[in-house]
């Protein structure tokens, strides 16, 4: 039986059907229907009731049950879309040419666009009324943005709380940056 090529990646969300993830996992595509019943992959449903998985959540489930990573999920850079004030210039210039890019200047603005942007990940810069633990709460529990990686910049006590409302990373800038980056490369 000769394999399908998964798809390729574009500049939009990709969503793979849960034969893409079958095959990424080698396993046949009725394991994949009992993962998600067990709950151990996120997915969302088409309006025609059919299973679709992110990028992101496709990383996850390989990464927690050591499956080898398809270049097709690793090859191409993450897009991360970046919540930060507009003095946080520095934030695009360590960035660049690492991940394609989402500059919000505006921390409201990004959080309005992000199920529009496609963004496979989230750099929050913990540092203002917008851009807190509570807000990294409130993406994971919203069906949108619950398949994100987020990355935090801060230290004490706002990264500590945004950890516990499930930050996947939270530290200084390059600790973020390079959290990503080791999320979405083999």
């Amino acid at each position: 039986m000769a394999l399908r090529r998964p798809p390729a990646l574009s500049g939009a969300r990709t969503l793979y059907t849960a034969h893409d993830v079958a095959r990424f996992c080698e396993v046949d595509p009725k394991t994949v229907h009992l993962w998600v019943a067990r709950g151990l992959v996120a997915h969302a449903l088409t309006p025609g009731g059919h299973r679709r998985f992110t990028r992101t959540d496709v990383l996850r489930l390989l990464r927690a049950h050591d499956y080898p990573l398809p270049e097709a999920l690793t090859s191409a850079p993450a897009r991360l879309a970046v919540m930060a004030e507009p003095e946080r210039g520095d934030v695009e210039g360590k960035l660049k040419g690492r991940f394609e890019l989402v500059l919000n200047a505006d921390p409201v603005t990004c959080l309005l666009r992000l199920e529009d942007v496609h963004a496979d990940a989230l750099l929050v810069v913990l540092d203002g009324p917008v851009a807190t633990a509570a807000t990294v709460g409130r993406l994971r529990a919203h069906p949108g943005t619950r398949h994100l990686f987020v990355a935090c910049v801060g230290a004490g006590e706002p990264c500590d709380a945004a950890k516990a409302e499930g930050a996947d990373a939270c530290g200084s800038l390059a600790a973020a940056l390079e959290a990503t980056a080791a999320f979405f490369k083999a």
